[in-house]
């Protein structure tokens, strides 16, 4: 029977290669507006991190529902062939669910790393040993899984990755010449890219060529120069049959983050889309985080270079998108890639009918939506610092409040050297600094206090149980922005007093410290938890107290705030309104991306408090606006935080 299934698929795929990797290739487009489509995209699949045989029935019913024809199984099911040769036990359960998934009738991928299981060192020669031990564990592991159609290859986060392997055969050493860095031969030696290259074809010659099935490339790596070798090592093996999987972003999710730059580059080969639906760096679906705007742009963006096709995550560990706000992002997904027509109001106009149950025109409705449609916004603002993942990587607090331990690691200026000013900024926090950070999650704290005001509003038209869902959800969300807002303070401004020794900021840390405390005993009271926990908030205030020693009395610093500003458009015309919380004097910075913006327009060159402006834009596409102020006496400037809004 295996046999038979194994010949039939190299059948299909011989008669059939457009249906394989070359089809549903879409006209280039301008990233600023739609591209036309008559028909979906390729794929629509779903990345499955969990194990949890519940939550993987209920993946298969949301995939039927939201027309999902691919799964990719990958995580805490699988990561690398060698886990299934080395456990009978992961085996069954990769069986048993690719056997389910294609009763349901999807076509199931499995994840895999290289180099792996091949040792720390590792010889090059493509005539080596290693790789035919490498073409033999893909061999055995889907000779026995007769039900998985593919694999997912990919490099970065191996052990090790390839082009961190150092190679010392005889093949290697006498190519050495060819390395920029003698005493580094052993892991230039053969460059990069031909690595990449010889892993992929090993890779193929077994999934595409001996067993007939399909392959994926992901381009998941860390740093801008592996982006690089990937993308030529890819490049070169053009005479193979292989898609490519990339993230909307490079790297790893992180969302001021530029459009991976790998889209348009495979002209000639499928290539998907990853999106993240679970929010994994933002509350992961704990705290809502409903991108349905920002999967819009991405989609919009992906159009215009041609994507046949995306893969949403739709967990992490055990906390899934199905059954709670962040399933609006699956929703998104998938009306997108059906239609590249969909507008980001049609999508939340569907999802407030149909999974809770109210008239998205009627007063409830309308504050469900905008209530939830902030949290992308407030979430943003509340985990990033001016754009920068500089603290964590995941959704919980940090481990320490004594140094932005990620700022340099994940600096979004590596990916985008426009914001090469704003890092140096933020490496060397001054006062204007400490006044972005605090405004930035002043604003994200007003966008949440409307939000809870509007589930409340909304109430008494949902179900009771969807109420106490979403009260909680928001809820939690409050109380953990203000611990981030402390947090954000703490970090820059203990920074800032070691560098400056101003002895004020020791009074702005008090003040802050004591805040933070506090928060940590509101939290307690209300009975959340992670991703904010009580005890872990007096652990970092405790461990920053250590460090400071005896501080003076509280001392907040007194700073203009700006209101989130709200934008109305029609047709080409856009209307910005804001407040201050004292008279200031203030204009708008708008333009195509942050942080450079391009235009910059004055509103009133005499001081007040509310604030109004009008004025049009050329194209159609995404825009990208802040409001900034100047105190009356012109002592103080505050710098408001982004915006995006659509011009159709």
């Amino acid at each position: 029977m295996q046999l038979c299934k194994k010949i039939v698929a190299a059948f299909f795929l011989s008669i059939l290669p457009a249906l394989s990797f070359t089809s549903c290739m879409k006209n280039n487009g301008q990233s600023s507006g739609h591209v036309n489509s008559d028909y979906p995209l390729a794929v629509q699949a779903f990345v499955v991190l969990s194990d949890d045989p519940d939550q993987f029935e209920t993946t298969l019913e949301k995939a039927h529902e939201l027309g999902v024809n691919e799964l990719q199984l990958s995580h805490s099911i699988v990561m690398n062939v060698d886990e299934i040769n080395q456990d009978p036990k992961k085996m069954d359960m990769v069986e048993n669910y690719a056997e389910l998934a294609h009763e349901a009738g999807l076509d199931v991928y499995i994840w895999a790393h290289e180099l792996n299981n091949a040792g720390l060192s590792v010889c090059f020669n493509p005539k080596d040993p290693v790789w035919e031990k490498r073409a033999s564990a893909y061999r055995t592991a889907l000779g026995e899984l007769p039900d998985v159609d593919g694999v997912v290859l990919m490099f970065g986060s191996s052990k090790p990755d390839p082009w961190y392997a150092p190679c010392t055969c005889d093949y290697c050493e006498a190519r050495k010449n060819e390395a920029d860095d003698q005493s580094l031969w052993m892991f230039q030696v053969p460059p990069a890219d031909e690595r990449v290259e010889l892993i992929t074809r090993v890779v193929h010659s077994v999934v595409v060529g001996e067993l007939g099935l399909k392959l994926i490339v992901r381009t998941f790596i860390h740093q801008p120069q592996e982006n690089e070798w990937v993308k030529d090592g890819l490049l070169a093996a053009n005479n193979i049959d292989f898609a490519v999987m990339s993230k909307d972003v490079p790297q790893d999710w992180e969302p001021y983050y530029p459009p991976h730059p790998l889209f348009g580059v495979y002209s000639d080969r499928k290539h998907l889309m990853e999106l993240d639906g679970a929010g994994e760096y933002c509350g992961q679906t704990i705290l809502p985080f409903c991108a349905v705007q920002y999967f819009e742009r991405r989609f919009i963006y992906g159009a215009s270079k041609g994507i046949a096709g995306y893969a949403a995550r739709i967990s992490r560990g055990d906390k899934t998108v199905f059954g709670n706000p962040n399933e609006v992002n699956l929703l998104a997904a998938s009306m997108f890639s059906k239609n590249f027509q969909v507008t980001s109001e049609q999508v939340w106009a569907n999802f407030i009918s149909s999974r809770y149950g109210l008239d998205p025109e009627s007063n409830a409705g309308i504050a469900l939506k905008q209530a939830l449609e902030r949290t992308f916004d407030i979430g943003r603002k509340m985990y990033y610092f001016k754009g920068f993942w500089a603290l964590e990587k995941g959704s919980g607090l940090p481990d320490t409040l004594l140094k932005a331990k990620l700022l340099d690691e994940r600096s979004l200026a590596k990916w985008d050297p426009d914001y090469q000013d704003w890092y140096e900024e933020m490496k060397n926090p001054d006062v204007q600094t400490l006044i972005d950070l605090r405004q930035e999650k002043a604003e994200a704290l007003e966008l949440s206090d409307f939000s809870v005001k509007d589930v409340e509003q909304a109430c008494p038209k949902l179900r009771p149980e969807d109420c106490k869902d979403l009260e909680y959800r928001l809820e939690h969300q409050n109380l953990c922005l203000k611990a981030w807002t402390e947090v954000g303070e703490l970090v820059w401004g203990y920074s800032y007093w070691q560098k400056s020794k101003d002895q004020a900021a020791l009074g702005w840390l008090s003040d802050s410290l004591s805040s933070f405390e506090s928060i940590a005993g509101q939290i307690e009271s209300a009975g959340f938890g992670w991703p904010c926990e009580p005890e872990k908030i007096r652990s970092l205030a405790s461990e920053l107290r250590d460090a400071l020693g005896e501080l003076p009395p509280r001392s907040k610093r007194k700073q203009l705030f700006i209101s989130p500003p709200t934008i109305q458009v029609t047709g080409n015309q856009v209307v910005v309104d804001f407040e201050t919380d004292s008279p200031a004097m203030t204009w708008i910075e708008w333009g195509k991306k942050v942080p450079t913006y391009g235009n910059d327009i004055q509103i009133s060159e005499q001081a007040g408090t509310s604030h109004h402006v009008k004025f049009n834009v050329g194209s159609r596409g995404w825009f990208v606006l802040r409001a900034c102020a100047k105190s009356e006496d012109s002592k103080q400037l505050v710098h408001g935080s982004d915006y995006w809004f659509v011009v159709r």
